[in-house]
């Protein structure tokens, strides 16, 4: 990470940053192409994503996360005058020039990435910062793989974190994450398993689609088994008491509602608008 010499520029005067640039730069599809260069970015502090405008059928644009600046928006017009402009709020955008063009090639059927702007207005971020950009906290395809098969055994958020970071892992991801993962899953399945059920009685089912179905099903049954085993331990400790329906949990439990702990955590993390 060093800085150019001699590069500052006279309308920011910001000096620029070379990170420097992927090794591999012939791909074989577009998902390789942006896994591979997402990867190779949070590897030298930054991120990448697409810029607007900047797909295009066999042209794509990778700009770097931190690149743009934040628009000053107006507020709805008052009656008593013109419309107000809403105060500029924090960001962690700095205008960033990095710029890469992959093109795909007919010929060969390959993508091709070539540097437009090599250098940033900034150095690479620490893995605290890291943490902050959506786009560092995403799962691969091995890793969503691994939650799904931890959270139909009943294992918790934090125990599927722990699990991912042993064995030398390596994610920037949350509990949060691995909670709205779960849940994106849980809703791709019931979806998956509505229609397949629709195209059974049709008479349109594959076999292929008969399988997905099963392993839907009985992804669903695990977790109902799970939520079953958390009933009965808590029956056990409160013997005598009538369970309640939590809005909370969903379910039916032996706590009050103020005294749900995921309600609890959404409390804890939902923004106060005290000033």
């Amino acid at each position: 990470m060093e800085e150019v010499p001699g590069t500052d520029t006279p309308e920011t005067n910001a000096p620029k940053f070379d990170l420097g640039l992927p090794l591999e730069t012939i791909f074989d599809s577009r998902e390789t192409l942006t896994s591979s260069l997402q990867a190779w970015a949070i590897s030298r502090g930054f991120t990448v994503s697409i810029g607007n405008g900047g797909c295009k059928g066999t042209r794509i644009r990778y700009k770097c996360s931190l690149g743009g600046t934040l628009k000053t928006r107006r507020q709805p017009q008052e009656s008593s005058g013109a419309p107000k402009l809403r105060r500029n709020r924090t960001s962690r955008l700095t205008n960033c020039p990095f710029l890469l063009t992959a093109k795909h090639h007919k010929s060969d059927d390959k993508w091709y990435v070539n540097p437009t702007t090599p250098y940033h207005n900034h150095e690479g971020l620490v893995e605290e910062d890291m943490a902050a950009l959506p786009q560092a906290r995403r799962f691969t395809e091995e890793q969503k793989d691994e939650i799904a098969r931890l959270a139909a055994e009943g294992c918790k958020p934090r125990e599927i974190l722990a699990a991912l970071r042993e064995d030398g892992g390596t994610t920037l991801a949350t509990s949060k994450d691995i909670s709205n993962e779960i849940a994106k899953q849980r809703q791709a399945m019931q979806r998956d398993a509505a229609n397949a059920t629709n195209k059974r009685k049709r008479g349109e089912m594959t076999a292929d689609e008969q399988e997905a179905l099963e392993r839907c099903q009985s992804l669903l049954l695990s977790k109902l088994a799970y939520e079953l085993s958390e009933f009965q331990a808590e029956q056990a400790a409160n013997p005598g008491k009538k369970p309640s329906l939590c809005t909370g949990c969903e379910r039916l439990t032996f706590h009050y509602r103020a005294q749900c702990p995921k309600l609890r955590r959404v409390i804890a993390n939902k923004p106060t608008n005290r000033r």
